[in-house]
Protein backbone atom coordinates (compact mmCIF):
# COMPACT_ATOMS: atom_id res chain seq x y z
CA UNK A 1 0.00 0.00 0.00
CA UNK A 2 2.88 2.35 0.64
CA UNK A 3 3.97 1.81 -2.96
CA UNK A 4 0.56 2.98 -4.18
CA UNK A 5 0.89 6.00 -1.90
CA UNK A 6 4.30 6.85 -3.37
CA UNK A 7 2.95 6.65 -6.92
CA UNK A 8 -0.08 8.71 -5.93
CA UNK A 9 2.18 11.42 -4.48
CA UNK A 10 3.39 12.11 -8.03
CA UNK A 11 -0.11 13.27 -8.99
CA UNK A 12 -1.63 16.17 -7.05
CA UNK A 13 -5.15 15.14 -8.12
CA UNK A 14 -4.97 11.75 -6.33
CA UNK A 15 -4.80 9.63 -9.48
CA UNK A 16 -2.74 6.46 -9.27
CA UNK A 17 -1.08 6.03 -12.67
CA UNK A 18 -1.11 2.47 -13.92
CA UNK A 19 -4.18 1.54 -11.92
CA UNK A 20 -5.79 0.00 -14.98
CA UNK A 21 -7.91 3.01 -15.86
CA UNK A 22 -5.74 4.03 -18.79
CA UNK A 23 -6.06 2.29 -22.14
CA UNK A 24 -3.03 0.31 -23.22
CA UNK A 25 -1.84 -0.36 -26.77
CA UNK A 26 -5.05 0.72 -28.45
CA UNK A 27 -7.41 -1.08 -26.11
CA UNK A 28 -10.38 0.65 -24.58
CA UNK A 29 -10.13 1.64 -20.94
CA UNK A 30 -13.27 -0.15 -19.81
CA UNK A 31 -11.51 -2.60 -17.50
CA UNK A 32 -9.97 -1.52 -14.25
CA UNK A 33 -7.97 -2.88 -11.37
CA UNK A 34 -9.65 -0.34 -9.10
CA UNK A 35 -11.93 -2.83 -7.30
CA UNK A 36 -8.87 -4.97 -6.55
CA UNK A 37 -7.08 -1.90 -5.16
CA UNK A 38 -9.94 -1.28 -2.73
CA UNK A 39 -10.04 -4.95 -1.71
CA UNK A 40 -6.32 -5.02 -0.96
CA UNK A 41 -6.49 -1.72 0.92
CA UNK A 42 -9.34 -3.04 3.06
CA UNK A 43 -7.61 -6.36 3.75
CA UNK A 44 -4.32 -4.75 4.77
CA UNK A 45 -5.99 -2.07 6.92
CA UNK A 46 -8.18 -4.67 8.62
CA UNK A 47 -5.27 -6.97 9.48
CA UNK A 48 -2.60 -4.52 10.59
CA UNK A 49 -2.07 -3.33 14.14
CA UNK A 50 -0.10 -0.33 12.87
CA UNK A 51 -2.36 2.70 13.31
CA UNK A 52 -0.06 4.89 11.19
CA UNK A 53 -0.26 2.45 8.27
CA UNK A 54 -4.04 2.30 8.62
CA UNK A 55 -4.18 6.11 8.46
CA UNK A 56 -1.96 6.14 5.36
CA UNK A 57 -4.19 3.56 3.67
CA UNK A 58 -7.30 5.57 4.50
CA UNK A 59 -5.74 8.75 3.09
CA UNK A 60 -4.60 6.98 -0.10
CA UNK A 61 -8.01 5.42 -0.72
CA UNK A 62 -9.81 8.69 0.09
CA UNK A 63 -7.69 10.67 -2.40
CA UNK A 64 -8.11 8.05 -5.11
CA UNK A 65 -11.86 7.85 -4.56
CA UNK A 66 -12.13 11.65 -4.69
CA UNK A 67 -10.31 11.56 -8.04
CA UNK A 68 -12.37 8.65 -9.37
CA UNK A 69 -15.68 10.35 -8.51
CA UNK A 70 -14.65 13.78 -9.80
CA UNK A 71 -16.17 15.03 -13.02
CA UNK A 72 -13.00 16.62 -14.40
CA UNK A 73 -11.18 13.59 -15.82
Amino acid sequence: MRGFRAVQALNPDGHIVGSGLDGARGQVADLSQTPRFYEVAYDVARRTNDAALRAEIYDTVRKFLDWALSSGK
